[in-house]
């Protein structure tokens, strides 16, 4: 319990700083959080060259801990159905 806790306040403190860690990056501002969502598109972008020759389809994704969606964003537009488990119920909000 003590992990979901933690990850609650850090949603409502911080959650992109949380999430990704650059050091004099002003999540508050839009050129803050054009970064923290480009990240998750050109992550998003480099995992699928690796695990697209293992995939026998894009009907179904799980993602666990997606935190406030920069990773989850841009999975929905390649998935049919994308589920997601987090311990953090701020977060998700």
């Amino acid at each position: 319990m003590a992990n979901e806790a933690a990850w609650d306040r850090f949603a409502q403190q911080d959650a992109e700083f949380y999430i990704l860690t650059d050091a004099g990056v002003d999540y508050s501002t839009a050129e803050g959080q054009r970064h923290f969502y480009e990240s998750g598109e050109k992550f998003v972008a480099h995992s699928m060259k690796v695990a697209e020759p293992h995939l026998s389809s894009h009907q179904r994704a799980l993602e666990i801990g997606p935190g406030i969606g920069r990773l989850t964003l841009p999975h929905a537009r390649i998935f049919d159905r994308i589920s997601v488990v987090d311990v953090s119920p701020t977060m998700l909000s």
